[in-house]
């Protein structure tokens, strides 16, 4: 899920993976056990997400749209990608609630709010990443 990344402030140039700062953030995030007291923290909502085999399948379907319009809208340091993503010109003023139609959150508002929502993976992601799981 390339769209990790920015939340981990790294704008994706391919995969999160390609990126072994958001890497591992994401492995500590929803590993338990990765050494720190947060580890593992957001993985019930990232198996909320897209499910615990990743699988995207019929459960999942909303977070899993949301994810590839996300994907599709480009270069996350671009202010016109945010206005494709949620309407906004940046994940700080993105507001999955107020979303416009024709935005990815917008036209899944159930994938966004599991996502990028106040009680989204990614926002857990970003948290545990600002404490305990920095590299």
């Amino acid at each position: 899920m390339a769209w990790a990344c920015a939340v981990y402030g790294v704008a994706p140039t391919g995969t999160c993976d390609d990126d072994n700062r958001c890497a591992a953030c994401l492995d500590c995030a929803r590993a338990p056990g990765a050494g720190t007291t947060d580890a593992g923290n957001c993985r019930p909502r990232y198996d909320a997400c897209v499910g615990e085999n990743e699988s995207c399948g019929p459960s999942y379907e909303a977070c899993c749209a949301f994810d590839e319009c996300f994907d599709a809208c480009g270069n996350l340091d671009d202010a016109a990608a945010w206005a494709c993503i949620c309407g906004s010109d940046s994940l700080r003023t993105c507001a999955v609630d107020t979303a416009p139609p024709g935005s990815c959150a917008g036209d899944h508002p159930e994938g966004a709010a599991v996502a990028l929502g106040p009680d989204g993976w990614l926002v857990c992601a970003r948290d545990v990443c600002e404490t305990s799981c920095a590299p």
